[in-house]
Formats: structure tokens, sequence, C-alpha cells
């Protein structure tokens, strides 16, 4: 029920990250420079990296001891939604949808980035409670 619960937080925490920066991208990026590979990652790049931070750092404050002293098992309930957002990311390039790839493999470092930064931020949050 621990891995619930912090999957659960972790969904709720990518649509609403993810849907805020959609938002500023939408509202306040520039169409030329989303034409180009390096315009495109310089605008959906941080909120990428922001989702992965939030995810991770949500979902990792929900799991609770004594499941989180288990290193493994926490690992698995902070990653595994930052993860599945990659690979689904990463699918998407095989359907019609696409994507360009440079960006989307891009994103998804940067994600992966977050999550780790998030992962390391837990503590901290933690201790300050």
């Amino acid at each position: 029920m621990d891995l619930f619960w912090s999957w659960l937080v972790g969904i709720v925490t990518w649509f609403l990250v993810a849907f805020i920066g959609l938002g500023v991208v939408i509202f306040n990026g520039d169409p030329a420079a989303m034409d180009t590979v390096g315009g495109e990652i310089m605008w959906t790049g941080p909120v990428q990296f922001a989702v992965g931070l939030f995810v991770a750092l949500a979902a990792g404050l929900v799991h609770r001891r004594p499941e989180r002293t288990r290193a493994g098992r926490h690992a698995l309930a902070v990653f595994a939604i930052p993860l599945l957002a990659i690979v689904i990311e990463l699918v998407a390039l095989a359907t019609p949808i696409g994507g360009n790839p440079p960006v989307v493999i891009v994103n998804g470092l940067l994600a992966a980035v977050g999550a780790i930064a998030g992962w390391l931020l837990g503590p901290v949050f933690r201790n300050r409670r």
C-alpha cells in the first residue's frame, strides 16, 4: 500500500506540474523559437526538469517508514512515475504523433535529472518538518 500512495501522489503531481508547465509554454513561448530544436528544448526542457523534480519529491515525501528505509523499495516509489512518463514519451516517437527525437531524448534526460534531484532533496524537506 505504501507504493500505491506514492504513485498516486506522483501521478497527481505529474498532471498538475505538466499542466502548469504547458500553460507557461503555450502562453509565453515564442513560436519562432519553437521551430528549432534548440528553441523547443529551451522552452520544454525546464518544464520536463520541473516535472521530474516535483514528481519524485512528492512521491518520496509521501513514502512512509519503515518501507522508506529500504533503498530498493524507496527508489521504486520515487522513480516509477518519472520513468514511466519518460518511457511513454519515447514510445510515442514510434506513433504517428511522433515528435522530434532529439527533443524527446533531451527532455527525457532532463526529466531523469530532475527526478534524481527530487530524490536527493527529499530528506532535506523531510528533516525540516
